[in-house]
């Protein structure tokens, strides 16, 4: 392996120390000439040993280097493991709010087939009570049975379309509750990016 695929945060900051001690401003070149590494890992640590910095500053008490190393270390670390976890959250969020609307599509793909169905037997049943209607006194009451089944049908139509339509209103409203979930998640991971 080469010199660069060693680097770790710790030789980082202790490479980052080592420069501030000789007056110089620690950056992603001058580290890269005392450990190696590559630009974008440097760059990552060089974000991370500022932010951890910043917060070890506004300690009031004195407290030795290498105790301050350990506990940036430790800071950084979990700091890292809260990003991943609130990135695992937030993509588990991004998943289910998927998933529902998918099921909200296939529900409304569906309701739009029941719709369309329902107003063809409309239409077929109008058409048979009109044809019924023209013939003789005898298919009346054929005609009638007819009327009742059509509305059976249409009842049942509409029964479902409504059913549906509820499904389809509580499906909205979980799709707008993740989106919400998500959103508060992003927000926790963008502040933990600045943190």
């Amino acid at each position: 392996m080469s010199k660069k695929d060693h680097v770790t945060y710790a030789n980082f900051i202790k490479a980052a120390n080592e420069l501030k001690e000789e007056g110089l401003q620690p950056s992603v070149r001058l580290v890269r000439l005392k450990i190696g590494g590559s630009n974008s890992t440097l760059l990552e640590y060089l974000r991370r040993w500022h932010s951890d910095t910043a917060l070890s500053a506004s300690v009031d008490q004195q407290i030795s280097d290498p105790l301050k190393d350990a506990l940036l270390m430790e800071f950084g670390r979990v700091t890292q493991s809260l990003r991943e976890k609130f990135q695992v959250e937030v993509n588990q969020e991004r998943q289910q709010n998927k998933e529902v609307c998918e099921l909200l599509a296939e529900t409304e793909s569906r309701c739009v087939e029941i719709e369309a169905k329902a107003h063809a037997d409309r239409e077929q049943a109008a058409a048979a009570i009109l044809k019924l209607e023209k013939q003789l006194s005898a298919a009346n009451e054929r005609a009638a049975e007819l009327q009742r089944q059509a509305e059976k049908a249409t009842q049942k139509a509409d029964k479902e379309i409504s059913e549906l339509e509820k499904k389809v209103g509580q499906l909205r409203e979980e799709a707008h509750q993740a989106q919400i979930k998500a959103a508060i998640a992003e927000t926790k991971v963008a502040a933990m990016g600045k943190a």
